[in-house]
């Protein structure tokens, strides 16, 4: 048993990215529609390298995380660490593997937007802070009643 950093992500980050595997296959977005379907993983360059020393028989193979088993598709390219500066992801799962996103109190999702070189940032702001209003409300009537 080891300590390994995991992350949910949305089947479109690799793309989004423009992230290439360096073995094997990265996430893709039907890997990330239905709750608990996508038992796939990506690894990172770095963990692939220092708990596996970079063996490309380990495409294929099962990882276990608590109780759920991922069978590891891909490595990513080298120098992608995440989405959030000085956080080192080594395993990366689809976001719908959550336990957590079939519960309509959820708050553990982050969107992350990535703007174009030219593109105005404050509407883009407005347009992100309204979205999330509209979340929180949502979220809020699981709320009404609770103790």
């Amino acid at each position: 048993m080891e300590k390994a950093s995991l992350k949910y992500v949305s089947g479109w980050l690799f793309d989004s990215f423009e992230l290439r595997p360096v073995l094997g296959r990265l996430l893709r977005w039907d890997d990330d529609v239905k709750p608990g379907a996508g038992a796939v993983a990506v690894l990172s360059y770095n963990y692939w390298t220092q708990r596996f020393g970079q063996d490309p028989k380990e495409i294929g193979r099962t990882l276990r995380v608590g109780n759920d088993v991922f069978e590891i598709v891909g490595v990513c390219e080298k120098g992608f660490t995440g989405t959030e500066p000085g956080t080192m992801v080594d395993v990366f799962v689809p976001t719908m593997m959550n336990p957590a996103v079939t519960r309509s109190d959820a708050a553990w999702h982050r969107t992350l937007a990535i703007v174009r070189q030219g593109v105005e940032i404050e509407p883009v702001r407005q347009k992100l802070g309204a979205t999330s209003e509209a979340f929180e409300a949502e979220r809020s009537k699981a709320f009404h009643g609770a103790e």
